[in-house]
């Protein structure tokens, strides 16, 4: 089995871990480990890749907000936002493919701290870490299918039930109250329930609905892309929109069409 079939295998397992495991980010993908704790929390290295921070440097400068990574049969690729290739310039990257995307800015202070002059990128079972130094990086967020740029796939109100099943809890939101508060909530906006009222966040988890409220950071949100959230509103065209909990998932529904595959927050929060 190739290293990115390993470690994109335990992607879920990796995930529930991470909700419970107390290191909450609202601004950054990428959590910055001693050696000796990547080992105990992440098991050994399987594959490596060495690559100059000096080059890594130059390819920051060539993107905005992420980096994302990749190690097959023993070659790193090298994305940044909205996928664009980096390195190597001539690779050709199906949108099918996992890459872990990291924060520019964590990135950054992962050499700070590691003061090396090169990164190892590094498959392990279950995760895809980067270390310099005696530092190891590692949650980072899956893409797919946790791609910040386009959090939220749009089905038709039947299929949602056929995948995602019945809806449990619903509560209506005017379709102009949610158009206003995504022209505050940033690139992304995030929903829960609780207690049969809506709350809502936008980026770096600031609290728009109720407005002042006090929400713990580790409550966990369905994170949508604000312009995935604008094109349902304008496929489906009403008036109201429900915000709806099924047994595993939150969808949104405008119309006939209904968004679901957000990224849970914590983990992946944007």
């Amino acid at each position: 089995m190739s290293t990115g079939k390993i470690y994109r295998s335990g992607l879920f397992v990796v995930s529930l871990l991470l909700m419970l495991s107390g290191y909450l980010h609202a601004q950054t993908f990428g959590t910055i480990f001693t050696s000796d704790e990547a080992y105990v929390k992440f098991g050994p290295v399987l594959d490596s890749v060495v690559i100059s921070t000096d080059v890594v440097n130059a390819l920051m400068k060539q993107t905005t907000g992420v980096m994302m990574f990749n190690i097959e049969n023993g070659k790193l690729t090298i994305l940044g936002a909205n996928r664009v290739v980096l390195y190597p310039k001539e690779a050709v990257v199906p949108d099918s493919v996992v890459f872990h995307s990291y924060s520019i800015s964590q990135i950054v202070e992962l050499e700070k701290k590691g003061e090396a002059k090169n990164l190892q990128v590094e498959a392990r079972k279950s995760v895809l870490s980067i270390s310099n130094g005696t530092f190891v990086m590692e949650i980072g967020a899956p893409c797919p299918p946790y791609c910040y740029e386009t959090l939220g796939t749009l089905f038709t109100a039947e299929k949602a039930n056929e995948l995602y099943g019945k809806v449990l809890t619903s509560v209506s939101m005017k379709t102009d109250e949610l158009t206003a508060l995504l022209d505050k909530a940033g690139s992304v906006i995030m929903f829960n329930i609780e207690k049969g009222k809506v709350q809502v966040l936008g980026s770096n988890r600031v609290v728009l609905v109720p407005a002042g409220a006090d929400i713990p950071a580790s409550t966990v949100f369905t994170v949508y892309s604000s312009g995935q959230v604008k094109l349902l509103l304008t496929q489906g065209g009403a008036a109201e929109t429900f915000i709806e909990q099924r047994q595993n998932v939150l969808t949104i529904t405008n119309g006939a069409t209904t968004m679901e595959i957000g990224a849970p927050c914590p983990p992946y929060c944007y």
